[in-house]
């Protein structure tokens, strides 16, 4: 299983040597692969390495004494190999090989849970253990042995593609496309032995195989019109594609979701897509991939006159919510990841909502909305483009900024969508802990720019720069939103001298530019200044100016 740069994975794990002192350690990473699809345990490699030290040696009797250890620091844990390989470079290192515990939960000596999300090991609340429980059938689905059906009783003709497939990709290594036919098929986990897994059926399988499946991948398509009214729909529930095919069924037959609009801007027309392509494939390759196999229900692709909605059976993977879902990777079935992205079919792991991020970031369009419940996770894009003027600029940033990274297109995205926003808020739509962590995301776009900041800590604001619209030759419209908050005073004064006894909803109708929880946080601080005064409660309060204040401004008059 050494085949992809030893990059650690959803069921791979490396340790240096100086592992052998601390099983403990060891143990929590064996339990998570119990608990999740089983995996691999290389020791003599560490994290930053690719080969052993060509002089390591591991002794038979030192791997055996170790193992007996973990054996005794976990419960529920099946480790069904382990072994000493020789590496080319004549170094030794050693491998562990542990199955998924498919009824019980696997745990360390001491109680504690722990299950794998994408390459890092999570602890998981025991209060959460029975949802791991309930989850095990969907976490192990592809792997399950069918027992029904062998190699030679199956579509040989799509083996054959498969395997072409395979070997002329550009994703997948050279030490995978040297294995033989069979190997290959077992890499990708579509056989055990001489039978089939329900991945293989799915794959592989004639559609008549398939549908023995206990719950299938099929899918509705339904178009609304402006009402929500439902004039078109088709379901592909017949069972007659594996999911390769069904996705590009699905492309051919679904042509209004690839519509778009068009801009004029000047001697330049630009083609706004509604939802882009890659994105759809995105959002409808990872409902494949991460839908509960054990959960009856069809995945939903609902296209209304002003979003596209898709909704597929069972929640987000455990350790994987809306709100860290753009910096933590995995998923149920990690075989079926690993061959869609090994066609091309799919962004490489934990890099899908970045790139749909950045892509509607890039229309300025808002940002997607997720919902995930225990039976069912949605998502949903916008048509919309908040502003053309914005969406003409952030089109041309990636050619014009070339070294900009994908995080700080994304973070310069969510800026010019709300021209001022606090570091508060920035680190919450993109899911950040700590204004340290936002730095990275914002340092560069300051650098060259392209935004700048006022305030300190808690109270620091980003906003759009003049030259932001200056690098492509456009003038920065006038607006209150990036208005500084001594002339935001000065302005809400201005207006209370000529609307006395105003309520805010009143000022804010004056002053539309400015966001109501700033007009709020203004006129509390007026308050107590003492330079306004108040009658009423919270719920009818009217503002007027203070006497002191009348006297000054009737001076100045």
């Amino acid at each position: 299983m050494m085949d992809n740069g030893m990059k650690e994975t959803m069921i791979f794990e490396k340790k240096s040597e100086r592992i052998f002192s601390n099983p403990q350690k060891l143990a929590k990473e064996c339990v998570a692969f119990a608990n999740s699809q089983g995996g691999e345990i290389i020791i003599g490699i560490g994290d930053n390495e690719i080969e052993p030290d060509p002089s390591q040696r591991i002794s038979a009797s030192l791997l055996e004494d170790f193992v007996k250890r973990l054996m005794s620091l976990t419960f529920n844990v099946s480790f069904v190999d382990y072994r000493i390989s020789h590496h080319e470079n004549g170094g030794q290192y050693a491998r562990i090989l542990i199955l998924p515990s498919l009824n019980t939960i696997a745990t360390t000596s001491q109680g504690q849970i722990y299950i794998r999300i994408g390459d890092s090991t999570q602890p998981v609340d025991p209060q959460a253990a029975i949802h791991l429980l309930q989850e095990k059938n969907a976490f192990q689905w592809e792997i399950v042995n069918q027992k029904h059906y062998r190699l030679e009783d199956v579509n040989q003709e799509e083996i054959k593609y498969f395997l072409k497939e395979i070997r002329y990709s550009s994703r997948v290594t050279d030490f995978i496309k040297a294995k033989t036919d069979l190997e290959i098929l077992e890499y990708f986990q579509l056989i055990e032995g001489d039978y089939l897994t329900n991945l293989g059926v799915l794959w592989l399988g004639y559609e008549n195989q398939r549908a023995r499946l206990n719950y299938p991948l099929t899918v509705q398509y339904i178009v609304y019109n402006e009402r929500e009214e439902k004039i078109r729909k088709i379901d592909w529930c017949d069972n007659r594609y594996n999911p390769r095919q069904l996705l590009i069924e699905i492309e051919k037959e679904a042509g209004e979701l690839y519509t778009f609009d068009e801009l004029q801007d000047g001697f330049v027309r630009y083609q706004i897509p509604h939802f882009r392509r890659e994105i759809i494939r995105e959002i409808i390759v990872n409902a494949f991939v991460h839908k509960s196999y054990s959960i009856l229900g069809d995945i939903y692709i609902s296209l209304y006159s002003d979003r596209l909605t898709l909704t597929s059976p069972g929640g987000l993977p455990m350790g994987i919510t809306v709100h860290n879902i753009l910096h933590r990777s995995g998923g149920r079935n990690s075989n079926m990841i690993k061959i869609f992205k090994a066609l091309g079919l799919m962004e490489s792991e934990g890099s899908g909502y970045d790139m749909i991020y950045e892509q509607l970031c890039l229309n300025n369009k808002p940002l997607p909305e997720l919902i995930s419940e225990f039976d069912r996770f949605s998502v949903t894009i916008y048509s919309r483009v908040l502003s053309m003027e914005i969406a003409t600029i952030m089109e041309e940033i990636p050619k014009t900024f070339q070294d900009l990274k994908q995080k700080e297109i994304i973070a310069l995205g969510i800026i010019a969508q709300e021209q001022r926003i606090s570091a508060i808020n920035l680190s919450k739509k993109l899911q950040l802990e700590g204004e340290d962590r936002l730095r990275s995301w914002v340092s560069t776009l300051l650098v060259k720019s392209l935004i700048r900041k006022r305030g300190t800590k808690r109270a620091t604001e980003y906003f759009l720069d003049n030259k932001f619209f200056q690098f492509f030759g456009k003038d920065m419209k006038t607006t209150l939103k990036t208005i500084e908050p001594h002339v935001l005073e000065r302005l809400i004064i201005e207006d209370l001298s000529r609307h006395p006894n105003s309520c805010i909803g009143e000022i804010n109708t004056r002053l539309i530019d400015i966001k109501t929880e700033d007009l709020r946080k203004n006129l509390r601080n007026l308050v107590n200044s003492g330079k306004i005064s108040h009658t009423g409660g919270r719920k009818y309060r009217q503002y007027f100016l203070a006497y002191n204040t009348y006297k000054k401004d009737k001076k100045n008059d």
